[in-house]
């Protein structure tokens, strides 16, 4: 298995549906999202990063979410990811919350730790990097061929 299986178990939810993990493998970063519906800052940034996750996904960047949820029920968390568009660790998987939490030392939610694709860190303290307006540019591109405009000095 890939790293990040071995962080976040073999499967994902996306939607209603469930998908392999290993899909995440070749994805340039990927955002840990430790998060609650319960969580009043919390309530306040999901649409602050789904904005800059459009944008990201927009440009054609190579960018994933995972919410790794710290809701009180299966319920408040299904309500919760289905205002989300990217991907999330199963609920019932409390023991790996608690395992990922410890493991990049989550002090308050909500908190994104950003990891490449491969599964090494990036930055564990990324809630603000991605609100900059500069972070975009730092994502490396999935599609070139999109951006005909674009000049082949960009990165």
């Amino acid at each position: 298995g890939t790293p990040m299986e071995g962080l976040l178990g073999p499967t994902l939810l996306h939607g209603g549906s469930e998908v392999a993990t290993s899909l995440l493998a070749e994805t340039g970063v990927v955002g840990l999202y430790f998060s609650a519906h319960w969580c009043g800052p919390c309530k306040e940034y999901t649409p602050q990063l789904r904005k800059v996750y459009e944008r990201a996904k927009a440009k054609c960047k190579s960018f994933e979410i995972i919410f790794v949820s710290g809701d009180r029920d299966e319920a408040s968390f299904k309500e919760y990811f289905g205002t989300m568009p990217w991907y999330a660790l199963p609920f019932a998987d409390r023991v790996r919350q608690q395992v990922l939490s410890s493991t990049f030392r989550v002090q308050g939610i909500p908190s994104l730790v950003l990891l490449t694709g491969a599964g090494s860190l990036v930055d564990p303290n990324g809630r603000a990097k991605v609100m900059a307006p500069s972070f975009l540019s730092t994502l490396p591109r999935l599609c070139d061929t999109a951006d005909v405009g674009a000049l082949p000095s960009e990165p």
